[in-house]
């Protein structure tokens, strides 16, 4: 009992530093494509600091539930690393809640990680808002359409 109720003060915790009503733009494959989740980027969420930057990620299992994870990028360094996960019965309940002080984790090339990195990050530095949010409203048509090694993000547009 005690940790249950451990477990949802720490959640709601969590979700104080993120009271802003969220707006999640999915961020992964097309319709029609093969995989058993959706993911998701909370647009409200970011927190720069310097060279890094701090969101929250939804990944939406079908008919299992879904993640939430609360993520630091490092753009400098094209590093990340999980600061919280909390994970979600199809039912909404909590099932598991960890907080985590792991090290930083390099992003490799081609992955999900990395076409997030250039949504969020130009030149080793945070985007602007503005300019993130146009990258990640376009993700299909950045990195779906176009074949990742004609073209970048940055060069779209121009």
């Amino acid at each position: 009992m005690k940790k249950n109720i451990l477990i949802s003060l720490c959640a709601g915790a969590l979700f104080a530093f993120n009271a802003e009503a969220t707006y999640w733009e999915r961020v992964d494959l097309t319709p029609g494509e093969k995989d058993e989740s959706s993911i998701f980027i909370d647009m409200g969420s970011f927190r720069i600091d310097n060279n890094e930057l701090t969101y929250w990620e939804k990944i939406l299992k079908q008919d299992k539930g879904y993640e939430l994870k609360r993520i630091l990028l490092n753009c400098e360094k094209k590093v990340e690393k999980i600061l919280d996960l909390l994970i979600y019965d199809y039912k909404d309940k909590i099932t598991a809640n960890h907080s985590y002080n792991r090290e930083w984790i390099t992003i490799a090339t081609d992955s999900h990680a990395d076409k997030i990195y250039y949504l969020l990050c130009k030149d080793g530095m945070p985007r602007e808002p503005k300019d993130r949010e146009f990258y990640i409203k376009n993700y299909r048509k950045t990195f779906l359409l176009v074949s990742p090694d004609e073209t970048k993000p940055d060069e779209i547009n121009k």
